[in-house]
């Protein structure tokens, strides 16, 4: 092999394996398989939430950044069906925030419902992937959850979410271990553990760093049963000769 083959190469391998960054597309993801395969199977199943946990580095949020893709081929495939089986499926939207230590419960729902936009017009009202003229725009968060951030509740939420049940979404907390405040924590433990009673339409995973999840979330036992717990490992040999493959 010549050494411009060897750098050609090279060049191709940098382009797809990042290590110090997350990967973005789907494309560029290669292995874990099990974890993927967990995550999509909770987000599908009634009442479960979904935390994924591991030490830093290890691809957390490149796996959380390309499960939408997964899902997206699933729904579409199930959508295909749907004339021959009678099988209806509304699409998931995914929603993804990252936390920093400075949030607070409510902090981070508003800026999770505030990348959430309502377009209506006189004829419709709903989530329109365009707007269009005589469309008005507005951010739930603005509409369904009290001005301040601080006065936000568990119970504001999982109101907010009732009146949206005729749409799905997967709400994404990525780098969760980011915050400490044990209130906030407890108060996650709580919408999970109601939203997994009361309503179907939404899906929460939790993403951070940590050995176990009481060390992302507490010691929370009421919602031991409505949570996968997804750990995730350094990659093996196999999988990163999958990557360069």
């Amino acid at each position: 092999m010549s050494d411009t083959e060897k750098f050609n190469k090279l060049a191709n391998l940098i382009s797809v394996f990042t290590p110090s960054a997350p990967i973005e597309v789907k494309t560029f993801f290669a292995g874990r398989e099990t974890q993927i395969s967990k995550t999509v199977d909770t987000i599908f199943e009634t009442g479960k939430h979904a935390v994924l946990y591991g030490e830093r580095g290890v691809g957390k949020t490149s796996l959380a950044n390309i499960i939408p893709a997964f899902i997206n081929a699933i729904q579409s495939n199930l959508n295909n069906q749907s004339e021959d089986n009678h099988i209806t499926s509304n699409f998931i939207t995914p929603v993804k925030i990252t936390c920093n230590r400075d949030d607070s419960f409510g902090s981070c729902w508003k800026k999770a419902f505030g990348s959430i936009t309502l377009r209506t017009s006189k004829e419709s009202i709903g989530f329109l992937p365009e707007q269009k003229a005589g469309e008005e725009t507005v951010n739930l968060d603005q509409i369904l959850l009290p001005q301040s951030q601080e006065d936000v509740t568990p119970n504001d939420v999982i109101s907010a979410l009732s009146k949206l049940q005729a749409s799905n979404f997967l709400f994404v907390f990525d780098e969760f271990d980011a915050i400490k405040n044990e209130k906030v924590r407890r108060n996650f433990a709580d919408t999970i553990k109601s939203l997994s009673d009361n309503i179907k339409s939404a899906t929460i995973l939790l993403v951070g760093i940590g050995d176990s999840v009481s060390s992302l979330i507490g010691e929370h036992p009421s919602i031991e049963r409505c949570i996968t717990q997804i750990g995730l490992q350094r990659m093996s040999n196999e999988e990163l000769g999958n990557i360069i493959d």
